[in-house]
């Protein structure tokens, strides 16, 4: 067995994966189970792979429970949440927010506003009393699962501080570095403009606070958004750049040492992430393997820090840091190599775009699974600018040092800096212009990542399978057509599966509304606001278009102008979203009434969008308006809600808006007309209704709900809001007259599909 540490990885891998699974996951190992039992009695080599395989996966199934279940610490937490919650701890990280300040005592995340003469230093004690509440789950699809992520940093609760104070003596290594940190990103900001320096905080410290969201956005969507942060690939231009300085000058393992040190220190000082610790696991290995004058491994190495960085926090293993980190550096050492040694052994170019296009096609998965969608010229891009990196990087250090020691000198790098990056941008614009720059994929399934990864394995044995290359030309066509195949499974394999039938979502958005009817490819949306949340439009409504493989709505309906209703819609029609909003459909009242002004100035900046006005008796596709009538229009903004009927499959649903009760009497009225007799017909015993406002107490009205009649109503509102929604009064109306009744602030994001009668 020639790397016993990359088998064991590959069984603690799974054992996560299969803990993970539950129950059904368990089923699995035990079906797999029985051939492997066969197996065990082959040849000696494939019987130890496999007891180290079933070794790992053991192993990992038990550190991920472990994990999983709470601890002391975390039972001690949960039993003092609430609002007079006493919490003490050692600083480990401080954090500015703006005007707040985030720390981290242990398991908790503080934010709090310094106070002064309570100096907040790392390695002092700190006691704050406050709001203590466990960190959520996400609750919507596509949304970023906040508490996963800290749980893998080990944090479960935060809390709103009211009070505290610090004591006990700060730690002196830790905290130095803290200030150097602090007082580094000061002279950056002194001596650069702002891009530049928040570029070089972000590349040399870690700190990407000081980027602006439509910089980072443009090398996120560009597949380069790596090249921002401290990742393996810049610690081991720093690694090999020093050693291979010191080595000049000092022995072996001197500089060895010397320069392992200085990654230690390195990676404390820009916070520790996952790619800095790998990277400096493995270049510590490597000093270690030649001060031994043993040969070094890339993959088993890897496999190493893999394992250690695992039993350290096994939840690690599901963010996309971890991943997209430990999956380059596998397909670098293994199938690029191969395929580089195979057709391109002494082309540099040719074999850096086979291993460029290797790592791209292992990483897609999880690139499509958590950024649900693909930058094709990301290959070429990566090719063009990483080069540029390690100069950069190595400017970015003369340049601080500069700061420190000579700013005239620093403002000529700096200039130099800004043309390098120029150029990046350049290019980065230049291919946001080209066809088919951003391809949207969705989140796939687990069916999804398995069938791709099957069938991208097959393409790569039959690809560099040596040994069984046949010689016949028949031998040698069939080998091709089942590459074909497999090639072409793996692009299908990751297809956005799309709903074929209507499905009404209402997403939990907070003390707002926000409704997405998709069907295929087409996505019409019903405002999307929200008070509580206001980045609901880049938080929640974009990442959720985008995982269901929405790029564009067709259309949005605007139903009244409260920010509870807008705010989030407004950001998705700007220039600045990944969504194309095609036409936005508002009320009446939006062509005259003041209270739409700064909406209508922000829709009508995107010359993309149009705009249209829709009254009572109007119709757009399966919709057909109710309220309110152009002739008379409310004059308070609430019953200017538009009133929706959409009909689909023979089900109607019925979207109310921020309509009260004033509304619902003068539509009862209206409909109570002869020549409006097949309106209030449709109104009867619908399938679907939106509770108007949030449910209310003056909404929902007795008689309005007894004409509807719903199969099912949903209510959309944000945890312990407070406006008291939904009203006691109007939920007692609702379970009289609706057949189910389900509210976002209970369930989270709800959906139905409209299947046929």
């Amino acid at each position: 067995m020639r790397r016993p540490l990359e088998v064991l990885a590959v069984g603690v891998v799974l054992g996560e994966l299969l803990c993970l699974a539950g129950i059904r996951g368990i089923l699995l190992f035990l079906l797999c189970l029985c051939p492997a039992l066969l197996a065990f009695f082959w040849r000696g080599v494939r019987r130890r792979i496999l007891l180290v395989l079933v070794l790992g996966a053991v192993a990992g199934a038990l550190r991920l429970q472990l994990a999983l279940l709470p601890g002391r610490a975390e039972r001690q937490l949960q039993r003092a949440e609430g609002a007079a919650a006493t919490f003490r701890g050692r600083i480990a990280e401080i954090e500015p927010r703006g005007e707040l300040t985030r720390v981290r005592c242990g398991s908790v995340y503080l934010l709090l506003r310094e106070s002064d003469g309570e100096r907040l230093a790392l390695g002092r004690v700190l006691t704050a009393s406050g709001n203590l509440s466990p960190i959520a789950a996400p609750t919507n699809p596509g949304e970023f699962d906040y508490r996963a992520y800290c749980r893998a940093r080990g944090v479960t609760h935060r809390m709103q501080v009211r009070r505290y104070r610090v004591e006990g003596r700060a730690s002196p290594l830790a905290e130095g570095l803290r200030r150097f940190r602090s007082v580094a990103l000061e002279r950056l900001k002194a001596v650069c403009p702002e891009q530049e320096a928040g570029y070089l905080a972000a590349l040399l410290l870690g700190d990407k606070h000081a980027l602006s969201e439509d910089f980072y956005d443009l090398y996120r969507k560009n597949g380069i958004a790596h090249l921002l942060a401290i990742s393996g690939l810049h610690t081991g231009f720093l690694g090999l750049a020093l050693y291979r300085l010191l080595r000049k000058k000092c022995g072996l393992s001197l500089s060895a040492v010397v320069t392992a040190l200085f990654l230690c220190l390195y990676a404390a000082l820009t916070g520790g992430d996952t790619g800095v610790f790998r990277s400096s696991l493995m270049l510590g290995l490597g000093f270690l393997a030649l001060c031994l004058g043993r040969s070094y491994d890339l993959r088993s190495a890897a496999a190493f820090a893999l394992l250690f960085l695992l039993f350290l926090s096994p939840l690690q293993l599901f963010q996309c840091g971890f991943q997209l980190s430990f999956l380059a550096v596998f397909s670098i050492g293994g199938p690029g190599k191969a395929l580089t040694e195979r057709f391109a052994a002494r082309r540099k170019l040719c074999a850096a775009f086979l291993q460029s296009l290797t790592v791209f096609l292992i990483t897609l998965p999880v690139i499509s699974y958590w950024f649900f969608s693909l930058p094709p010229y990301g290959i070429l891009l990566n090719l063009l600018v990483i080069p540029m990196t390690g100069a950069l990087l190595l400017l970015g250090f003369m340049l601080l040092a500069a700061a420190f020691a000579a700013p005239p000198l620093a403002l000529c790098c700096g200039q130099i800096l800004h043309l390098a990056l120029g150029m990046q941008i350049l290019l980065c614009r230049f291919v946001e212009h080209l066809p088919f720059h951003r391809i949207l994929l969705g989140r796939p399934k687990a069916w999804q990542l398995v069938a791709y990864s099957l069938c991208l394995s097959l393409s790569f044995r039959l690809l560099l399978d040596r040994e069984s290359r046949p010689k016949e030309k028949r031998q040698r066509t069939l080998r091709l057509v089942l590459f074909l195949c497999a090639a072409l499974g793996a692009g299908i394999s990751l297809l956005p599966i799309r709903s074929r039938v209507p499905r009404v979502w209402v997403l939990d958005i907070g003390q707002g509304d926000s409704i997405v009817i998709e069907q295929g490819s087409r996505c019409i949306t019903i405002d999307g606001g929200s008070t509580s949340r206001p980045d609901c439009g880049k938080q929640v409504i974009e990442p959720f278009l985008m995982s269901r493989a929405l790029g564009i709505v067709d259309a949005a309906f605007l139903t009244h102008a409260d920010l509870d209703h807008t705010n989030g819609l407004s950001y998705l029609a700007s220039r600045g979203s990944g969504i194309r909003v095609k036409r936005v459909i508002l009320n009446p009242a939006a062509e005259t009434d003041s209270h739409y002004a700064k909406l209508m100035t922000s829709l009508r900046e995107n010359p993309e969008t149009e705009l249209f006005f829709m009254g009572a008796g109007d119709v757009y596709g399966n919709f057909h308006c109710l309220w309110p009538p152009r002739e008379v229009l409310p004059e308070e903004v609430n019953e200017q809600s538009l009133i929706l009927l959409f009909t689909a499959n023979g089900k109607r649903c019925l979207f109310t808006g921020d309509a009260g009760q004033p509304s619902e009497e003068k539509l009862l009225e209206r409909l109570a007309a002869p020549e409006r007799a097949a309106e209030r017909a449709a109104l009867t015993d619908i399938d679907l209704l939106k509770v108007g406002h949030h449910g209310s107490r003056g909404a929902s009205s007795e008689a309005f709900l007894a004409l509807l009649s719903p199969d099912c109503a949903l209510i959309s509102c944000g945890r312990g809001n407070s406006y008291g929604h939904p009203h006691a009064e109007a939920m007692e109306r609702l379970r009289r007259h609706a057949g189910q009744v389900h509210s976002t602030a209970k369930e989270g994001a709800l959906s139905v599909e409209l299947l046929p009668n």
